[in-house]
């Protein structure tokens, strides 16, 4: 078994993403990743969405992936707030 903390470093190798810094929480069914922009578009007849994101944190750097579509979902927030949110799925590297 492997235990981990409130904050990892992770990797996305799906989505050509580095080890970022994360914050973990056990209580979510999904993660949320920080994009500035997205992009939805088509193709091969399935819905997508390009993601521009800036993998490290205070820096202006910008990385793009792509990724299919899986769901959108309503999410509220803290403050009673909601929001449509895209879904995607993907791999996530914890450790070596």
């Amino acid at each position: 078994m492997t235990t981990i903390g409130w904050q990892e470093w992770g990797a996305l190798p799906e989505l050509n993403i580095d080890p970022i810094h994360m914050k973990i929480d056990t209580g979510a069914k999904t993660s949320c990743l920080h994009a500035f922009k997205l992009e939805p578009f088509e193709r091969n007849g399935q819905q997508w969405l390009r993601i521009f994101m800036h993998p490290e944190q205070g820096s202006r750097r910008e990385q793009i992936c792509e990724a299919p579509v899986f769901d959108k979902r309503e999410v509220t927030d803290s403050g009673g707030h909601t929001e449509t949110r895209y879904v995607i799925q993907t791999r996530l590297q914890l450790g070596k």
